[in-house]
Parts: structure tokens; C-alpha cells; sequence
């Protein structure tokens, strides 16, 4: 574990714990070993327990004594870390530690860092014992990826797979996801792309859906304000319950659990690629989705348009975009307050 903890960088662990910067170095570090899930998983929750540590605390000063003592153990107690065996000579000398610029929240989960490693070295030198004690809690522990309304990410799974985020979506994946714990939960609408490989299968649970695959590409959507969710595959095949979906189909699951099969339609794929595409939708139903993709608070100011259809592809862009394809599309006067839209018939 020593070599583990020198391969990768401080800040880029501590970022990634306080939700900044980019994940991908991390989840890359962490899928290469299982126990490193586990211990990245076990130091957020030393995280979340803990208090902010003082302003007058020297940070960097505590992070150099740690990293020292870290050394130290990695010579000398060869129970304590695994590879390689113990010596008594000084570790090859590395490249001193010079912090980045980091905002003050950043500095104050660094120094939460130094005090939870503190604490789970201390636990290592009671052996796997002490990882065992605590797997239940870790089985019951997520990292969560929330997108807000207009914005969407590209989330990559321990085990390479990726999951494309719609706008104003969660998705929890396990913190022991690499110990076969591939149940992860989705709230909102994601598109999966899952390598083909033998093993612990993926296992997606949306509402009252629970979609398994071994390796496919699919979607699966519900939004709290969806009556049914529906899952999409564009290849390979899943299990929605007792049904087999396969490419080019799709299911829709509504409260009884019970899935219903259909022809997948195309427009179901075209979020992740930056395209929301409506068809055909009444006008009420349309502004849920356009208030989620532009992250917009369209309102009726007449209620003869909630007659009105809407239909068409609609990219990413700007408030103003929308305002503009509203009055194009429906021909009608649009009133822009921040982000209300209020929609006028033309008289």
C-alpha cells in the first residue's frame, strides 16, 4: 500500500474528496485494486464525520510530518503495508510537495485528508481485520453524481464503463463497486455504456425498474415526475425483470414493476450527444423537458397554448437560444425575467 499511496498525487486525491477538479486520475488509480476503493471509500466517511478543522491550523506543515511518518511505516513495518519487504534505508527521494492554488474549502478537506489517513494507518497496523470490520458500513456507502437543469456529464464507472448524464440526474455507484458490488441508482436519465466482460453483472435500479447487463449500451430514464421508467437498448441486450430487452427495443416499467415491450425509439439516444429531441409533445409536457435542458422556468401566461404541440431537435445553448426557438416554433411573444419565460399568444 505504500507504493499506493506515493502513486498518486496528494492534491489530486484531495480534490477529488472535496468533489473539485477533474475525478478521472482517481477513479483510473482506484480501479487498478479493489482495496483501494474500499480505502478511498473509508477516508470520505472519515470526511463526513469529522468537523472543518480550525483556520490556524498549519496544513502544509501537517501534510509534510504525515507523509514523513507514511515513509517511515512503508521501511519499517512491513504489516503494516503490503509489497516488499522491510529496510532501513530511506526511500528514494521524491519530488518535494508544493501545493496549487487551492480555494479555502479545498485547504480545509486537505487537512481532513491528513487527519483521516492518520487514522486509517494507525487501523492498518491491526491487519485486514479492521477493513473487515467495516464492510458493511462501506456496503451502504455511495459517491454521488448529481447534474443540475442545462447541464449534463460524462461519468466513467471503477471498471471502465461510462455513463453519459442527462440534465438534473443522480447516479450513486457503490464505493465498493470493485468488490462486486455493481448495483448502482439512478435518478434521472443516463445512458450506459458497459464493457462486455464475464463477472459480477451491472445492475441499474430506476424507480421501480431493475435493469441487468452484462455488456450492452442502453439508456434508462425516471424523472421524479415520470409515472413509468424506461429503458432503451441500442446494443447488445439487458433483463428488466423477467423480460429480455434487446437491441433496437425498448421497455417501459410502471409502478407494478411489470415491464411492457415496444419499439425503441432513436430520440431516446440523442441526449448524449447534446440534442434533446421532442416528438410531438403538448406544450405542458414539452416545458418540463426544456426547463430541465436549458435550465429554464417557462410559464403560460394564456391557457389556449396548453392546446399547442411542440416538436423538433433542440441543442445545448443559452437562454436567449430558447427564447428565440420558442417564438420561431410556436409563434408566439415570449417575456424573459432571468430565467422565467413567460409565453404570450400572438393575438
Amino acid at each position: 500500500m505504500s507504493q499506493d499511496l506515493n502513486d498518486i498525487e496528494w492534491t489530486s486525491l484531495a480534490r477529488y474528496l472535496a468533489g473539485e477538479g477533474s475525478a478521472a486520475e482517481v477513479e483510473h488509480w482506484m480501479s487498478a485494486d479493489p482495496e483501494r476503493s474500499v480505502w478511498v471509500g473509508q477516508l470520505r466517511q472519515v470526511f463526513e464525520a469529522r468537523r472543518r478543522v480550525p483556520d490556524n491550523w498549519d496544513i502544509e506543515e501537517e501534510l509534510r510530518r504525515f507523509r514523513a511518518r507514511v515513509k517511515a511505516h512503508a521501511n519499517t513495518e512491513h504489516a503494516l503495508f503490503k509489497g516488499g519487504e522491510a529496510s532501513g534505508t530511506e526511500p528514494r527521494p521524491r519530488r518535494v510537495f508544493k501545493p496549487h492554488p487551492l480555494r479555502r474549502g479545498v485547504w480545509y478537506t486537505l487537512g481532513e485528508f491528513v487527519i483521516g489517513i492518520a487514522l486509517l494507518v494507525t487501523g492498518w497496523k491491526f491487519g485486514n481485520a479492521w477493513v473487515t470490520a467495516h464492510n458493511a458500513t462501506v456496503a451502504e456507502a455511495y459517491t454521488t453524481y448529481t447534474t443540475a437543469p442545462g447541464e449534463r456529464a460524462t461519468i466513467t464507472l471503477p471498471d471502465g464503463g461510462t455513463v453519459a448524464l442527462n440534465v438534473a440526474s443522480r447516479l450513486k455507484v457503490p464505493l465498493n463497486y470493485m468488490t462486486d458490488n455493481h448495483t448502482v441508482r439512478l435518478d434521472g436519465e443516463g445512458l450506459f455504456t458497459v464493457p462486455h466482460r464475464t463477472g459480477t453483472s451491472l445492475t441499474v435500479i430506476a424507480g421501480a425498474a431493475t435493469v441487468r447487463v452484462l455488456g450492452t449500451s442502453f439508456t434508462v430514464r425516471h424523472y421524479v415526475t415520470d409515472t413509468v421508467t424506461t429503458v432503451a437498448v441500442r446494443d447488445g441486450k439487458v433483463a428488466v425483470g423477467s423480460a429480455v430487452v434487446t437491441a433496437n427495443r425498448s421497455v417501459v416499467v410502471g409502478r407494478n414493476g411489470i415491464p411492457s415491450s415496444q419499439p425503441v425509439d432513436t430520440s431516446l439516444f440523442t441526449f448524449a450527444t447534446g440534442t434533446l429531441t421532442l416528438n410531438g409533445l403538448s406544450l405542458p409536457a414539452a416545458i418540463v423537458e426544456l426547463d430541465r435542458w436549458y435550465d429554464a422556468d417557462i410559464r403560460l401566461a394564456d391557457s389556449t397554448l396548453t392546446a399547442r404541440r411542440i416538436g423538433g431537435e433542440f441543442a445545448t445553448g443559452s437562454l436567449a437560444d430558447l427564447v428565440t426557438i420558442l417564438k420561431m416554433t410556436l409563434n408566439v411573444r415570449v417575456v424573459r425575467d432571468g430565467r422565467v419565460l413567460t409565453i404570450f399568444s400572438e393575438r
